[in-house]
């Protein structure tokens, strides 16, 4: 299933704004917006397409063995051959032919999701995993009242942002790691209170800085657009960019 159309023109605004672009088809792109976050996999079930997490008991979880909510009262209601004379080791073999593990739990108000699971109160939302009280958010992995988030994880209060991680209260950034307070600014790290920032790390409050060097809006403005060129011509040839936070 291609995402919806609502999904994929949140995805034009957000990389027009960002990417100074707009990159059509968001779904080609899914590989790049999950590659620094810990592996999903789909698995297809009577009632539909169930997401299992990557963490905990779930990679241990034989695809037969996974359930969708909308199945519980069909679980639930399987009656168990005992036999004529009931055993806990019959009853462990009946519960391991017949028993099933649930993986998503769905509350709130949601409207629009799709291919997603553990969630709450979502709306137009795509490849989600534990993501709540947000909207306009597509391969995310458990972000909090977001909107217009692409490839985020562990993100919170943010919008308009992409491939953003470990942090809160972000605006318009691009590959920020545990940053918070910060707007238009990309490939940064532990920082906090930047605007209009590039490769700074472990600094606070400043302004038309690359690598922590403050150099003036001129050369910001013109190193950033050498950047964003480079990573949508990246992006529309191969549906990837190598650069990112971590390698950089």
């Amino acid at each position: 299933m291609m995402a919806g159309k609502k999904i994929e023109d949140a995805w034009i605004a957000a990389t027009s704004i960002v990417l100074g672009a707009p990159l059509n088809g968001i779904d080609q792109y899914g590989k790049w917006l999950f590659s620094a976050m810990p592996a999903w996999r789909e698995v297809k079930t009577k009632s539909g397409s169930a997401i299992v997490p990557g963490y905990a008991v779930f990679p241990s979880l034989p695809d037969s063995k996974v359930s969708l909510m909308k199945d519980i009262e069909k679980v639930g209601g399987i009656a168990l051959d005992l036999g004529d004379t009931p055993s806990a080791g019959n009853l462990a073999y009946q519960m391991g032919r017949e028993g099933r593990f649930i993986v998503d739990l769905v509350e709130g108000e949601n409207f629009e999701v799709e291919k997603s699971s553990i969630y709450k109160n979502l709306s137009v939302a795509n490849m989600c995993l534990d993501c709540f009280y947000s909207k306009f958010v597509a391969y995310d992995w458990f972000c909090d009242n977001n909107d217009h988030a692409f490839g985020c994880q562990f993100t919170f209060y943010s919008n308009f942002c992409i491939k953003c991680y470990h942090s809160s209260s972000l605006s318009r950034c691009f590959e920020c790691d545990s940053c918070s307070k910060c707007s238009d600014s990309y490939f940064c790290h532990d920082c906090e209170g930047l605007q209009d920032c590039l490769f700074c790390f472990n600094v606070n409050n400043m302004r038309y800085a690359v690598a922590n060097v403050v150099v003036g809006k001129e050369k910001f403005e013109g190193l950033k657009a050498e950047l964003l060129d480079s990573v949508v011509r990246q992006l529309r040839e191969k549906g990837s960019s190598p650069l990112s936070i971590y390698n950089f």
